[in-house]
C-alpha cells in the first residue's frame, strides 16, 4: 500500500471511531449499532465493515482512545511533582478532575469492563496492541512505586503491581459511587461533599501504604 492510501486508511479509519465514541458516549454501548454508525458517518455499513470487523473493535478502540487522553492528563499532572508519595496523590486527584469533567467518558469505561472483551469478535493484533498500551501504563505506575520504596515512603513489604491495581480500582469504584449511584442530585454542596469521600478515601489508601 502505497504512503498516500495508507494515510488516506489511517484517516477514515480514525474518523470511523471519533463517530463511535461520540454516538457510545451519547447513547450507550447497547443503544448504538454499527448501522447508527454507519449513518452518522454517511458510510455504507459494507464500508465500515471493511475497516473494522465488529462493534467489539470500535468499541476497544474507543476505549483505548479515552484511556490514552486520561493518561496524557494524568502523567503531566504527576510530573509536576517529584516525591513518590506527591506523585501518586496527583494522579488521585487528576483521576478525580477527569472524570468530573468527563463523566460519559466513565461510564462508557465503566459499562465496557463490566460487560469485558469478547475475543472472538477482535482482530488478535487489535488485542496485542490494546495489551502493549495498557502494559507501558502499568510499567509507569510501578516505577513511582518502587521510587517510593527507595525512598522509604512506601512500604517494602507490598507488591507493587498488587496495590497499584487496588488503587486504581479503589479510585474507580468510589469515584463511580459519588458521582452516578449517589442519590442526590450532584450540583453545588452536595457535590462537593461527595467529592470530599473520594479525598477522604484517597487520603486513607496512600497513608496505608506508607513505611511506618
Amino acid at each position: 500500500m502505497s504512503k498516500r492510501k495508507d494515510r488516506e486508511k489511517h484517516m477514515r479509519e480514525q474518523y470511523i471511531i471519533d463517530i463511535a465514541e461520540e454516538l457510545f458516549l451519547k447513547n450507550g454501548l447497547s443503544n448504538t449499532t454499527m448501522d447508527d454508525i454507519s449513518k452518522n458517518c454517511e458510510l455504507s455499513k459494507t464500508t465500515v465493515y471493511k475497516y473494522f470487523q465488529s462493534k467489539d473493535e470500535l468499541e476497544i478502540l474507543v476505549y483505548k482512545k479515552i484511556h490514552a487522553v486520561k493518561m496524557q492528563f494524568l502523567i503531566s499532572e504527576i510530573e509536576k511533582r517529584e516525591g513518590a508519595y506527591g506523585k501518586l496523590l496527583a494522579f488521585g486527584n487528576a483521576y478525580r478532575q477527569f472524570f468530573s469533567e468527563n463523566k460519559s467518558s466513565l461510564q462508557f469505561q465503566l459499562t465496557q469492563d463490566y460487560l469485558g472483551i469478547n475475543k472472538e469478535k477482535i482482530r488478535k493484533e487489535i488485542l496485542d496492541d490494546l495489551n502493549e498500551f495498557l502494559n507501558r501504563d502499568v510499567i509507569y505506575l510501578n516505577s513511582i512505586f518502587k521510587q517510593g520504596v527507595d525512598e522509604n515512603v512506601f512500604r517494602k513489604d507490598l507488591d507493587s503491581e498488587t496495590t497499584l491495581e487496588l488503587f486504581y480500582l479503589t479510585l474507580r469504584s468510589v469515584l463511580n459511587q459519588v458521582l452516578f449511584i449517589n442519590s442526590e442530585p450532584q450540583t453545588g454542596l452536595n457535590e462537593r461533599k461527595t467529592l470530599d469521600k473520594y479525598d477522604l478515601m484517597l487520603n486513607i489508601f496512600l497513608e496505608g501504604i506508607k513505611a511506618k
